[in-house]
């Protein structure tokens, strides 16, 4: 893929099926808001590329923020309303049915081909992580409540990074119903 005209490393491009920046350092999938995290990172990441003598004063040191694809609160709400999961809040599940319901349900479509062209671009490790508004919350942070998960990326079948990577998704999505949130929130 070539770039797009006007696109510069250090924005936040928006993901259109089958025609983004690939070399985008951040992207954005989906309508809707980034969580605090995301925000965060798409705000250092174009410091980074705007104020470069921030790099000139340490020449030595490498400075950057690692690609970075965020899927937008649309992607959850649609992930939700899509498998009838709005209900689920104050219901008496264990987390491994939790869980278990989360992993056995539909991802959307939509969704699912964003991130299979993503990772036929990308070979590298995946940090699968929440970016929650909550996370940010100024007297009652949720920092370090939902899980994170960890993915090598290597295997040499993309179908099957792809259902890791969206298992991976779905158990950061069920983590948001689980106790401990629950239990924090109260």
């Amino acid at each position: 893929h070539q770039r797009r005209k006007g696109r510069q490393r250090g924005i936040v491009t928006d993901f259109v099926s089958g025609d983004y920046d690939t070399h985008a350092d951040f992207v954005k999938v989906g309508k809707g808001s980034l969580g605090g995290k995301a925000r965060g990172l798409a705000f250092i990441s174009n410091l980074f590329k705007e104020k470069l003598e921030l790099q000139n004063q340490f020449p030595d040191i490498i400075i950057r923020v690692p690609t970075t694809l965020v899927i937008s609160t649309e992607g959850f709400d649609n992930f939700i309303d899509q498998n009838n999961f709005k209900d689920l809040l104050g219901q008496d599940f264990s987390d491994a049915r939790i869980s278990k319901m989360f992993l056995e349900s539909r991802f959307p479509d939509w969704l699912e081909r964003a991130l299979e062209l993503f990772l036929k671009q990308t070979g590298h490790p995946l940090a699968v992580r929440s970016s929650s508004l909550l996370e940010d919350a100024q007297f009652q942070p949720f920092a370090g409540i939902y899980k994170t998960f960890m993915l090598p990326n290597n295997h040499r079948d993309l179908k099957q990074r792809l259902k890791q990577l969206t298992m991976a998704i779905k158990l950061v999505y069920a983590s948001t119903y689980q106790e401990t949130p629950q239990v924090y929130a109260k």
